[in-house]
Order: structure tokens, then sequence, then C-alpha cells
């Protein structure tokens, strides 16, 4: 699990870039120093953290542990899938894209990944889900990258091909903003979500941690 808030990116000189390319005017909602979506970004980053070393063993060592990380991500994605009752959020559509990605990537390990039961789960917010889905596929393009330029795969897996999760993710940041911080609605947002991290730690808890020696054959690069 990981996220970056592309709101902290800067963008390049002007000497050098005339205008910001597409990608990143999508992914850099509008300026919001003191907007919900800061806030909620402060006060869960404990939580956020917590979640970030829980997959330490992966991103020590990304290879040995590709199908333990794949396995904690399917049980994390499935269990906020079906946290939260309402299917309108922003992330809607991509969950449930994710969720079959990653039951494909863990069948081609050949390994099950562990599953919550439906009464250990919480009833998420859909903006809390928006906000750790759509999120973590910000922090999920960096490890991509990193993961083939440090492997020399040829085909990575699944979940990690590039997905269109940057239009739905400045909608989300735009009805976060549009919140009142001191509203109940920010307080449940900001409980949600930290419940939600916490679904990332259970996840690594709950899946055996193993290291294969190797990859499926589909993931060698051949020269």
């Amino acid at each position: 699990m990981t996220d970056r808030d592309p709101s902290s990116l800067r963008a390049a000189p002007a000497d050098r870039m005339s205008s910001p390319p597409l990608a990143d005017n999508l992914m850099r909602p509008r300026p919001s120093n003191n907007g919900f979506r800061m806030l909620l970004r402060q006060t869960t980053r404990a939580e956020h953290d917590a979640a970030e070393r829980a997959f330490a063993p992966f991103h020590e060592s990304p290879l040995p542990h590709l199908a333990w990380f794949l396995n904690c991500q399917y049980t994390a994605l499935h269990a906020l899938a079906r946290a939260c009752d309402s299917a309108t959020g922003h992330s809607a559509d991509l969950l449930p894209m994710l969720t079959e990605a990653l039951r494909a990537d863990c069948t081609t390990h050949c390994t099950a990944p562990a599953d919550l039961a439906r009464s250990a789960l919480p009833n998420l917010h859909p903006l809390a889900v928006d906000y750790l889905v759509l999120g973590s596929r910000l922090g999920t393009e960096v490890l991509r990258r990193r993961l083939s330029d440090a492997t020399g795969c040829a085909a990575l897996p699944c979940y990690f091909e590039p997905r269109d999760h940057l239009m739905p993710w400045r909608a989300a940041c735009e009805d976060l903003d549009a919140i009142k911080t001191d509203s109940t609605l920010a307080d449940k947002i900001v409980t949600d979500t930290r419940s939600g991290f916490e679904l990332f730690n259970m996840a690594a808890r709950i899946n055996p941690l193993k290291s294969p020696k190797t990859l499926p054959n589909s993931y060698i690069k051949t020269r």
C-alpha cells in the first residue's frame, strides 16, 4: 500500500517546460492549503505510514516477495470492496478491475490469498474508499516502474498494468475539499480512512510471508 499526494509534486522550471503535460494537469487537484483533503492526509499519516511499514519486505526485496504482496493487495482491496455499501464512489469501476486482476495474478503464482470475514469488516464511506484506492494507484505507478527496472521483467503482473485513475482521483479530491473540516461527515471519513489503512495492515499479517525462488516463466525476460 502506498500513496503520494500529487499536489506535492513540483512543476518543471519554465525555461525547461513551457506548460505541464496533460497527465500532470489531471493528477494535480486544484490547490487547497486548508481543505479537508489536506486535513485527511495529515490526520491519517500515522496509519498510512504503518501500512507502508507492513509491506517493508516487498519494498526492500520486491522480487522474492512479489507473490506475497499480490496476495495482500487482493485481501485488502477485496475487503474494501465489501466494506462499502455504495457502488457510486469514484473508484466503483476501478476497484473490481483491480481485484479481478489480482485474482488472476494469484492464480498465476499458484497462491491462495487470505480473505477477511464480512463480519470483521467496517462499514466505510465511499469517499474514504476512493481516497484509499485511487490514492494507492499513484504509488502503484511508481512501483511498476521500479519493479520493471529492477527485475528486468518482460511482463509484470496484471495488477501493475496502467489504469485510468487520474480523472476519478481528481473528482474524489474535489468532493473531499467540498466537505467542511469540522463536520460530522469529515469525522466519519477520517475514521473510515484509518480503518481502511488497517485493512492493509491486517492483510499483511494474515497472508503467510513466503519467498519463492523463481517467478512464473511469463514474467522472466528472455535474452
